[in-house]
């Protein structure tokens, strides 16, 4: 199909038909439908060179008609697209024309074929080369996942070790501000409750007291009998005589008696 009409060749392998479509009788078929230009081209193009369960295609050899209509949506629902008269020729035209538009078609699809290999090595090419630069970025994911797990562990071990110290200080300072409270309490238990040394001081005062205040009243009678013995002495000893005398004398009572 050209873009200023077409050429239809049909044949039943004993006759051939063969028309020349303009293009302004595309466009007078074109404006039977409610199909924009483009669109029109396109579905008449794939209803022409594929087969396709959306179109039908009906010839009628007894007056040369051919016609085209494409299926909608609804099945019962079908649209003319184009409508064409032909006209009889050889069959040797029909096989001449035949055969070049073989040989036409045969050259286009070779060329297709080439140039999607061509496609193809370029795409493998480019696929290994992805694949290797795929390696690469792994590889250097991996590395640089490796490092930052290093770098975390060393940082996260010397946070541990910061936390550790941090606590161990911690309690260390508790421990020894525990030592000094209790020291301080001890302490001021110790201010208030009496210690032995002063408790039996006190105690001891007083008796110490008294053993001295008898001490010295003991002193004094002493000194008092000291400061007496004298008169006592000079005072009993004619006594003393006088007894002494008396006893002589009953004693010398008593052996005259016994001598009588």
């Amino acid at each position: 199909m050209k873009d200023a009409g077409f050429m239809l060749i049909i044949s039943d392998l004993k006759k051939s038909w063969k028309k020349t479509v303009e293009a302004d009788e595309i466009e007078k078929m074109r404006k039977q439908t409610t199909l924009s230009k483009l669109q029109y081209e396109i579905s008449l193009n794939m209803a022409l060179t594929s087969s396709n369960d959306e179109y039908f295609i009906e010839f009628n050899t007894k007056n040369a008609t051919l016609i085209i209509r494409k299926k909608l949506m609804d099945d019962d629902m079908k649209i003319r697209l184009a409508e064409a008269k032909l006209k009889e020729t050889d069959i040797e035209e029909f096989s001449h024309a035949t055969c070049n538009y073989a040989l036409v078609t045969t050259a286009t699809l070779k060329e297709k074929i080439k140039s999607l290999e061509r496609e193809k090595k370029n795409a493998e090419n480019n696929n290994e080369k992805l694949t290797e630069v795929l390696k690469e970025a792994t590889e250097a994911k991996l590395n640089l996942e490796n490092d930052l797990y290093q770098k975390f562990l060393a940082v996260l071990n010397a946070k541990k070790r910061k936390i550790r110290e941090l606590e161990d200080g911690l309690g260390e300072s508790s421990s020894i501000s525990n030592k000094d409270s209790n020291k301080d309490e001890r302490a001021t238990e110790e201010d208030d409750i009496p210690t032995e040394d002063e408790s039996t001081v006190k105690e001891d005062t007083p008796k110490k007291a008294k053993v001295v205040t008898r001490n010295r009243k003991i002193k004094k009678k002493d000194t008092k009998e000291l400061s007496v013995t004298p008169s006592i002495k000079k005072t009993r000893t004619p006594s003393l005589r006088r007894s002494l005398r008396s006893k002589s004398s009953s004693q010398n009572e008593e052996d005259l008696i016994n001598d009588m």
